[in-house]
């Protein structure tokens, strides 16, 4: 949720978005309940059957498809848009979401990724929290969809809270983030970084997930790194994403 309400606040002073779309977070709880009350209907290809199939999107569909590309800066800058096109009834943009995600779940689920996340859990003391904060939560159970609902198919493979402790080494480290990864976002990045004593955490300003680590500045100190060389910067900017605009 956070990460939506950095987008809300980055969209809302875009020239082509803020006069249309001042609160991203508020147009998108309108449009959660709009789709409570009638699911979209979109049609999309099958590629494995040939064929074309209609697919219904509620609540619980638009959150698991803004959650899977809020960090990703390829696809966040056309959520304004998006979510403003569903709310006046027209669903092309969803459909291409929609296709994408089709198209890439339809292969099969990725085990090593689920199991990773099951195994690596959450205290109870997390899990308390997380019940706490459903109620307002923008994307709701969408952000936690493998734990714990599917553990039982995976033969419950939490390590437990001693898995889940501090990390310390002395082994020089570089930490490397961005300030729109909502999967690794910077505060994750220095909790970790705290028992690391010889370490240097570069900050990618903008960045999300996928458009990080392509960055040729990000690269040069990457590599500078691994050569033996110090890091020469602390933050990078990759400038304000540039948000489709909404006609």
């Amino acid at each position: 949720d956070a990460q939506l309400y950095k987008l809300s606040r980055l969209a809302a002073a875009s020239p082509g978005v803020g006069g249309k779309v001042p609160d991203l977070a508020a147009l998108l709880r309108r449009v959660l309940d709009q789709l409570d009350a009638e699911p979209a209907v979109v049609t999309i290809t099958d590629r494995r059957a040939g064929e074309n199939i209609e697919v219904p999107v509620g609540r619980f569909g638009l959150q698991l498809l803004l959650r899977l590309d809020v960090g990703d800066g390829n696809d966040f800058p056309e959520f304004p848009l998006l979510l403003h096109r569903i709310e006046q009834g027209n669903y092309g943009l969803l459909a291409k979401y929609v296709q994408k995600r089709h198209s890439q779940f339809s292969q099969g689920v990725n085990v090593m990724g689920t199991v990773m996340d099951l195994a690596s859990g959450a205290t109870e003391h997390r899990r308390r929290r997380i019940a706490g904060q459903l109620a307002d939560s923008l994307l709701g159970e969408a952000v936690n969809l493998t734990s714990p609902y599917v553990a039982d198919i995976w033969g419950n493979p939490d390590l437990g809270d001693a898995y889940r402790s501090p990390i310390h080494s002395d082994v020089k480290t570089l930490f490397v983030s961005g300030t729109l990864d909502s999967n690794t976002p910077p505060a994750q990045a220095e909790e970790v970084r705290w028992g690391f004593s010889d370490s240097h955490h570069l900050i990618v300003e903008y960045a999300g997930h996928e458009d990080m680590l392509p960055h040729s500045e990000v690269q040069e100190n990457i590599v500078r790194f691994l050569g033996g060389g110090e890091v020469t910067a602390a933050r990078i900017s990759l400038g304000r994403p540039e948000f489709v605009a909404v006609p």
